[in-house]
C-alpha cells in the first residue's frame, strides 16, 4: 500500500491549530486537540436547528438560514396566525398575522417579506417590513396550494386551486410591489407544487395535476417570459420543500411520493442548473414544511411526519463543499 508520503509527496505534518486556507486532499495532525484531520470534499448535509413554538404545516416563509420568518400554517384544529422569527439558533415570537391562513405564496426577507393568497380563504396579499403586516395588492384568486418565489417587489406566484374544488390551475402571475399582472401560463395546470428563485431565473418543482396520485415529476424553469422544460426530480412528488437563489442552484427535500396515503419522504435532491444529484437525508420524512434559503445554506420548519403529527423542529442545510474533517480522534 503507498504511503501519504509517496502519493502527495510529503509527509503528514504537525501543527498546534488548524491551518487558515487548506488545500483539497491536505491532511495534518493537531496536536493541541490530539487529531488527524483532512480537508476533503462533503456532499450537502442537515443538522437540527431550535424548535418554533408552534407545532404546525403549510407555513410561509422567508429570509435566510440565519435571519428568517416563518408565518401562519395548519394545525389541530384550523389555521394559526402566529409569526416567528429565527436567528440561526432559536425562534421568537414576532406581530401576529391579521388572521389564520395557510398554504399560499411567499418571498422576500425579514425587512421585506410577502405572503399571499392561501387557505383562509383569502386572496390577500401582505407585506412584512419585520414589525408589522400592511396590505399590498391582491392576487387575482382565493387560491391555495400557490407555488411563489421572489422579493417584496418582484414577486412570481403560479398554479394552486381553489378551496371547494380539487382542479387544478395553471394561472401565473407577477408582483412588482403594488400590483398583480398575469405572467405567462404554466405548460400545464397543477397544485401542491413548489419552487424558488427570483421573477426572472425561477424553478417549479413537482405537484399534482389534479387529485393524488397524479403526481408529477415535472420540473419547469422561468425566464421571466417563458416556461421551458428542465431535467425531472428523481421521483414524482408533490408538496416538496424547496429553497434556493435561482434556477441554476435549487434544493428540494421531502415530500409526499405518488402513492396515495404515501408516507412522507426523507430524500434530498440539489439542482445545478443541469441535473439533480441525490445527497443527505433529513432526519425523518417530512412534508408540507415551511422553507427559505440558499443551495449553500437552506432552513426547512415545521411540517407533517405521519399524519396527524404535526412537527415544530427545524432543520438546517449545509451545501456542498470543501470542509476540514476529523479523521481520527486520537
Amino acid at each position: 500500500m503507498a504511503t501519504y508520503k509517496e502519493i502527495k509527496g510529503d509527509v503528514v505534518e504537525t501543527v498546534a491549530s488548524d491551518p487558515t486556507n487548506p488545500g483539497v486532499g491536505d491532511i495534518w495532525y493537531n496536536s493541541t486537540t490530539g487529531v488527524l484531520k483532512g480537508f476533503q470534499y462533503q456532499d450537502g448535509a442537515w443538522s437540527s436547528g431550535g424548535n418554533a413554538s408552534s407545532a404546525a404545516a403549510s407555513r410561509y416563509g422567508g429570509g435566510t438560514q440565519t435571519d428568517a420568518f416563518m408565518a401562519g400554517g395548519s394545525t389541530d384544529p384550523g389555521n394559526i396566525a402566529n409569526v416567528e422569527e429565527y436567528n440561526g439558533t432559536s425562534w421568537s415570537n414576532a406581530t401576529n398575522l391579521p388572521s389564520g391562513r395557510q398554504d399560499g405564496g411567499e418571498g422576500g426577507t425579514v425587512p421585506a417579506g410577502i405572503i399571499w393568497a392561501g387557505e383562509g380563504p383569502t386572496n390577500s396579499t401582505l407585506e412584512y417590513d419585520g414589525s408589522s403586516w400592511t396590505s399590498g395588492g391582491n392576487y387575482p384568486a382565493s387560491y391555495r396550494s400557490v407555488y411563489g418565489l421572489g422579493t417584496q417587489t418582484a414577486a412570481l406566484g403560479a398554479g394552486g386551486w381553489a378551496p371547494g374544488g380539487p382542479a387544478a390551475n395553471d394561472t401565473v402571475a407577477e408582483y412588482n410591489g403594488s400590483t398583480w399582472t398575469a405572467g405567462t401560463a404554466l405548460p400545464s395546470a397543477r397544485k401542491d407544487s413548489n419552487g424558488s428563485g427570483t421573477q426572472t431565473a425561477g424553478m417549479i418543482v413537482g405537484g399534482t395535476t389534479n387529485n393524488n396520485p397524479d403526481v408529477i415529476s415535472n420540473a419547469e424553469e422561468y425566464n421571466g417570459t417563458t416556461w421551458t422544460a428542465a431535467s425531472p426530480y428523481p421521483a414524482a412528488r408533490r408538496q416538496i420543500a424547496v429553497f434556493g437563489e435561482n434556477s441554476d442552484n435549487i434544493v428540494g427535500a421531502g415530500g409526499l411520493g405518488a402513492t396515495p396515503f404515501s408516507q412522507a419522504v426523507s430524500e434530498t435532491n440539489v439542482y445545478n442548473g443541469t441535473s439533480w444529484t441525490t445527497q443527505g437525508a433529513l432526519a425523518s420524512g417530512e412534508t408540507h414544511m415551511g422553507d427559505t434559503g440558499t443551495v449553500s445554506a437552506g432552513l426547512v420548519q415545521g411540517g407533517v411526519a405521519n399524519y396527524p403529527t404535526y412537527t415544530s423542529t427545524s432543520q438546517e442545510w449545509t451545501g456542498a463543499g470543501n470542509v476540514t474533517q476529523t479523521l481520527t480522534t486520537s
